[in-house]
This record gives C-alpha cells, sequence and structure tokens, in this order.
C-alpha cells in the first residue's frame, strides 16, 4: 500500500476512536457524580436554607470554623427523610445520624470544632422516588464553653442510648434506660431543656 492510503486509513481510524473516547469520558464523569449536588453551600451563623432535594441525592454545606468553636445545627424534615454526616477538615466523617426516620422531623447536631478550617455538613435524601424540602438552620456557632462540652457528650450519648434501643431484648432495653439516664445527668448538668425533655420521653417510651 502506499504512504498516502496509509496515512487516510490511519486518520479514518483516529477520527472514529476519538469522539467514543470522549463519550466514555463523559459517561464515566456522569457515574461518578451521580446522586452528588456538585454545588457546595457556604453557609454561617444565623442561616437558614430551604432546599428541595431529589431522592437519592446529597447536598453538601460548608462552614468554616475557628478551633475550638461550638456550632449546633438543625435540620427540619418537611416532606423528606434525611441522613447527616459531619466530616472534619481532612475529609473524615466525625458523626452521622438519622435519628427522625419519616418524613418530617428535626435532626439535630452539637459538635465542638477541634481545629480551625472548614468542615462539611451533607444532607442525603433517603428516599427511593420523591423529592422532598428540607430547612437547614445554622443555629449557634461561638467558643466553646464547658457546658457545651457537656452537651455534645450528652447528645452523643443519646445516640448511644437511641441505638441500644432498637433492639427489644430486656437486655438491650436494661442498657438503653442506663444510656438515656446518662445522657439525661449530662443535658441537666449543661442547662438543655430540649435535651432533657426529649430524654425524658425515650425513657418513657422504652419503660413502655
Amino acid at each position: 500500500r502506499s504512504p498516502a492510503i496509509r496515512l487516510f486509513i490511519a486518520s479514518s481510524l483516529l477520527a472514529l476512536i476519538l469522539p467514543w473516547s470522549g463519550n466514555t469520558s463523559r459517561a464515566t464523569a456522569q457515574s461518578i457524580n451521580k446522586g452528588q449536588d456538585a454545588a457546595l453551600r457556604n453557609v454561617k451563623q444565623g442561616d437558614r436554607r430551604e432546599s428541595e432535594i431529589q431522592a437519592g441525592v446529597v447536598e453538601t454545606y460548608q462552614l468554616t470554623l475557628d478551633g475550638q468553636e461550638y456550632f449546633q445545627i438543625t435540620v427540619e424534615q418537611r416532606n423528606v427523610n434525611v441522613a447527616l454526616t459531619l466530616a472534619g477538615t481532612d475529609g473524615t466523617k466525625l458523626a452521622e445520624l438519622n435519628q427522625q426516620r419519616f418524613r418530617q422531623g428535626i435532626e439535630r447536631l452539637y459538635w465542638i470544632a477541634e481545629s480551625p478550617g472548614s468542615y462539611q455538613i451533607r444532607v442525603r435524601s433517603l428516599e427511593k422516588k420523591e423529592p422532598g424540602t428540607y430547612q437547614i438552620r445554622i443555629e449557634e456557632v461561638r467558643k466553646a464553653t464547658n457546658a457545651d462540652e457537656l452537651r455534645v457528650r450528652a447528645l452523643k450519648t443519646y445516640w448511644e442510648a437511641l441505638a441500644l434501643g432498637v433492639e427489644s431484648d430486656d437486655a438491650s432495653s436494661a442498657k438503653a434506660i442506663e444510656k438515656h439516664q446518662e445522657a439525661l445527668k449530662l443535658f441537666n448538668e449543661a442547662g438543655d431543656q430540649w435535651g432533657q425533655g426529649t430524654t425524658l420521653h425515650r425513657i418513657g417510651l422504652v419503660y413502655w
């Protein structure tokens, strides 16, 4: 074959390969990003953001903090069940919660930022088909106090108690009550009225 024919064949093959390669790259990128909302929403103290979230999608908020700052976040579910994940400045998962397992209710997070930097709050829809609406509120950001440390410990203990309460056997129920009482003591010491009332309610449910 002449050099001209060989050059024609090579050019034709290249023309076929390049579009296919580009389509594959785009498909791969779409696959990686499926379920992820590309927008990173920066938030600060006092912000209230309402969002309609599609089924299975994760929406991410970024809160920039100084070291040893306490923050309190609530997410009100208005017709959607969501789970929250808190990630640290290096992307490490610090907390994950889904205490309100219906399509209404408020998820509540207390935390103390040990180091300065940007923390991410990821809101993930647990719905299979339907979109829904939620509101995220950055309730408080301030220098952490001793009472705040107690409040964070109390909430973590409360989460542990809820996990134990899922089991129906007597031994787990007894442990759940013990953990709830431990959380109640910490909430009392922190002066957290929401925590006190909620924990007493949960103790009553376990006894019942």
